[in-house]
């Protein structure tokens, strides 16, 4: 059983003109990311938001996902 790591926590404001609560989380693994909304290529990313959170690209662990999702 995994157990990915909390780094941080934002709300931005998507291309969809919505304010989303976003978790930057880490798989200790390294090598599997989430690869729906608000993953590192996902279009929700507004340039606003890329800035607010320094968003990297790169296939690290490390990735951002919403809220909700993560609920899920």
């Amino acid at each position: 059983m995994l157990s990915y790591s909390l780094i941080s926590a934002a709300i931005v404001k998507g291309t969809d003109g919505n304010m989303h609560r976003i978790l930057k989380l880490r798989n200790p693994d390294g090598n599997v990311e989430w690869d729906g909304p608000w993953s590192d290529s996902h279009a929700i990313w507004s340039e606003e938001a890329k800035q607010q959170v320094k968003l990297k690209v790169e296939s690290d662990g490390i990735f951002w996902i919403g809220i909700e999702d993560f609920k899920k």
